[in-house]
């Protein structure tokens, strides 16, 4: 029998090195060296070696579980909204052929999975949404003068993508981020933010480039969302 696995909080300990470390069987390299930091900088600085360490500390005995979790989120299906040629992401798990002992730390800091930036917005949508994951809309209804000829309902793709615990925490991170983080040079003066920064090396001809892409994604304000968005450079 497996053991109960405790509670991550967002003040457990994780030690990220110099900047420089092997996880999961790999390289992981993070801007700077940020030492033993907690969970809740982890994610406000955007460490690689954190989040692969914490990755491969709790799933690495089974990495189903973890991709299970992307599954669960929907992330592995397109969202089938009101658009001809939504991308198609692709989600590894360990019965793909190229599943390595690399990829559970790889998939963890956003490498060896395909989404497209509107997935990625509906799923930080749902976390501005309690939990309710929806259907992205573009035309909410058709009209010819005043007479409503289509009425398109918000379509739920997932009633709750986590335990509000759970969202509680991912929210005290996302908001840290803008004010504490990766982000904080976006803080504006009047209303909260709380979000995500990424920063990828871009795929081309079948392999990583050393071009990136960057990009945040998040919503405000964050105490009670009204908007969420994302943007790519």
């Amino acid at each position: 029998l497996l053991e109960a696995r405790p509670a991550l909080t967002l003040d457990d300990m994780v030690d990220t090195g110099n900047g420089r470390m092997y996880v999961g069987g790999a390289v992981k390299s993070d801007s700077h060296g940020y030492g033993r930091i907690t969970v809740q900088q982890v994610f406000e600085k955007s460490s690689n070696i954190g989040v692969a360490k914490l990755v491969d500390k709790y799933f690495s005995g089974n990495p189903s579980e973890y991709t299970d979790y992307l599954k669960k989120f929907g992330l592995d299906k397109p969202l089938g909204f009101q658009m001809a040629g939504e991308a198609l992401p692709y989600v590894k798990d360990p019965k793909d052929r190229s599943w390595s002992r690399t990829s559970l730390t790889t998939m963890s800091i956003g490498y060896e999975l395909k989404l497209a930036p509107l997935q990625t917005l509906a799923l930080y949508n749902a976390v501005a949404n309690g939990g309710v994951k929806v259907q992205p809309m573009i035309v909410k209804e058709i009209k010819q003068a005043d007479q409503v000829l289509q009425h398109n309902e918000t379509k739920v793709l997932n009633p709750k993508i986590c335990s509000d615990a759970t969202l509680a925490k991912v929210k005290a991170m996302m908001e840290g981020v803008v004010t504490e983080g990766t982000a904080r040079s976006i803080r504006p003066k009047d209303y909260s933010i709380a979000g995500k920064t990424g920063t990828a090396w871009k795929f081309k001809n079948g392999q990583y480039t050393k071009t990136y892409s960057t990009s945040f994604v998040g919503y405000f304000p964050a105490d009670k969302p009204k908007y969420s968005c994302i943007v790519v450079v």
